[in-house]
């Protein structure tokens, strides 16, 4: 009796050890993910679908203001949020390949920054304000001059477009993409430099 006694303490015992050591890999399993993210200085996403777009996304209004692990943000025409694979992004029409008009070769023209105008920008990301005729684009200016390779550091610059088809209209297309869901920062927030 005294031996069967002590062993279901036994039990007991190693059923507590094995519940509390699965405790602390419950909470890292929840929380490492927002660890993960707050090292972009990133929300995590409002909403996410795994269901993958079966036509190529528009990336009409912002592009790669919500980007974590490896994947670009795009929000089309109607608002409506993607998360894309970066391979799979180009300009030009929704038939074209990131082979033939890859995103680097995309350039935004007379954009301005601190009240000179006549930059040539490719974008690294951007929101647009089409009530305004106005892109807001952080990017690379191609004309900067002693360099020729044009400026490598990324600043934020303004551009601006009469009639739609002007070349600052272009906006890129994505494949590869999933509805997802962020609170996108305010035009004054997305049009500061960053230090």
């Amino acid at each position: 009796m005294f031996l069967a006694n002590q062993l279901s303490k036994i039990n007991y015992f190693v059923v507590g050890l094995i519940v509390l050591s699965s405790l602390p890999s419950v909470e890292l399993s929840v929380g490492r993910p927002f660890k993960i993210a707050s090292l972009y200085a990133r929300p995590p996403p409002i909403k996410r679908s795994f269901e993958k777009s079966k036509v190529p996304i528009h990336c009409s209004k912002t592009f790669g203001t919500h980007n974590q692990f490896g994947v670009l943000s795009c929000r089309d025409n109607t608002n409506q949020g993607y998360s894309c694979q970066p391979g799979q992004c180009h300009y030009g029409s929704a038939d074209d390949s990131p082979d033939k008009f890859p995103l680097d070769k995309m350039v935004f023209e007379d954009c301005e920054r601190g009240g000179k105008k006549g930059y040539k920008v490719t974008p690294a990301v951007f929101m647009s304000l089409d009530d305004q005729k106005t892109i807001i684009v952080k990017g690379y200016d191609k004309n900067a001059s002693g360099n020729p390779n044009g400026n490598t550091e990324v600043l934020t610059y303004k551009c601006h477009w009469d009639k739609m088809t002007d070349t600052n209209t272009l906006r890129p297309w994505c494949g590869s993409c999933y509805r997802e869901e962020w609170k996108e920062p305010t035009p004054e927030e997305f049009a500061k430099d960053k230090p």
